[in-house]
């Protein structure tokens, strides 16, 4: 599973809540992810299998051989702290049940101003 090192996030206005899903593929038989980080800039999420409000969760660790990530961003992540951060690097890594990590992706991550409300 070679990492995606030109990776792009964009399509998101500051200030959305952002649920970011990511699959880890190919993992031999009976290995496991159990933790997982995506750092944005200065901002830094860290997930496990359980569930973390505003912060996500490895949903499916991959015993099976592939496991899946689900990163949350709430309003104040990219409305206050990313805000001032619109274009910024990111990237995921993923931590294996044997202690080896690697990073499954990193590249630009970018929001965008809203318009002002449509009446």
């Amino acid at each position: 599973m070679p990492p995606n090192l030109a990776a792009t996030i964009t399509g998101y206005a500051i200030g959305d809540t952002l649920s970011i899903a990511r699959e880890v593929i190919d993992l031999p038989v009976g290995r496991t992810v159990t933790q997982a980080w995506m750092t944005v800039g200065s901002l830094q999420k860290i997930i496990t299998s359980a569930p973390q409000a505003g912060i996500g969760q490895i949903t499916d660790p991959g015993a099976d051989g592939a496991a899946s990530l689900l990163f949350e961003f709430t309003i104040t992540d990219t409305g206050v702290t990313l805000a001032h951060e619109r274009a910024a690097h990111f990237s995921i890594q993923v931590k294996f049940d044997n202690g080896e990590i690697a990073t499954l992706e990193a590249g630009d991550f970018q929001l965008t101003r809203a318009g002002p409300p449509v009446s």
